[in-house]
């Protein structure tokens, strides 16, 4: 999600830390103990606390509706999130919003409310004969550092050539964009 240059730093703050990220293998088992994880590309990690993502995937409605793709996500057009399917829309976890670099937006809260927002719009804009809105696939997220300190991505993913995403660093401010943030979120939701 960070792209090249924003992925860097954030793994070098990682390491400075002393925390190992091992991507692009799945845990296939992890010790009785819980202090160390065997991958799939047979390597293994002794850790104080290994944190998994589980696999994404399309649901079972989606394929069996026909509407996942080859890449196993519902496809989509990227400026209005509608499917194959004329007046059929996919937001969220399941489609496949494709990017300038061949990739799919990132799987992440923010992009899927964005998502929901515009197709809210576009139904409506629809049934009302006005134009359509466009999904514009800006997203961030928050990194906690621990303390009183935050960093933030923040990113315009669909942009033409290709994402452009920037990583600021942790500082007290960002903490204070963070949990002010949270609180917003917590009081849009009462």
């Amino acid at each position: 999600m960070a792209g090249p240059q924003a992925g860097a730093k954030l793994l070098g703050d990682m390491q400075a830390r002393g925390i190992q990220p091992h991507t692009n293998a799945a845990i296939k088992e992890v010790s009785r103990d819980g202090r160390q994880a065997l991958f799939s590309d047979g390597s293994t990690l002794d850790a104080d606390l290994v944190i998994t993502v589980p696999t994404h995937r399309a649901s079972p409605l989606a394929r069996a509706a026909g509407l996942a793709g080859q890449s196993g996500w519902v496809d989509v057009k990227p400026d209005t999130l509608e499917t194959r399917v004329p007046n059929v829309y996919a937001i969220g976890d399941v489609n496949n919003v494709p990017m300038a670099n061949g990739r799919g937006i990132p799987k992440a809260g923010v992009f899927a409310s964005a998502e929901g927002e515009t197709v809210a719009r576009n139904i409506a804009a629809a049934v009302l004969g006005t134009p359509p809105a466009k999904f514009a696939g800006e997203g961030y997220c928050f990194i906690l550092y621990g303390g009183n300190q935050a960093g933030s991505i923040r990113g315009q993913f669909l942009a033409a050539e290709r994402p452009v995403v920037n990583l600021q660093g942790a500082s007290p401010e960002g903490y204070q964009g963070k949990e002010q943030f949270e609180a917003d979120w917590r009081a849009f939701r009462i």
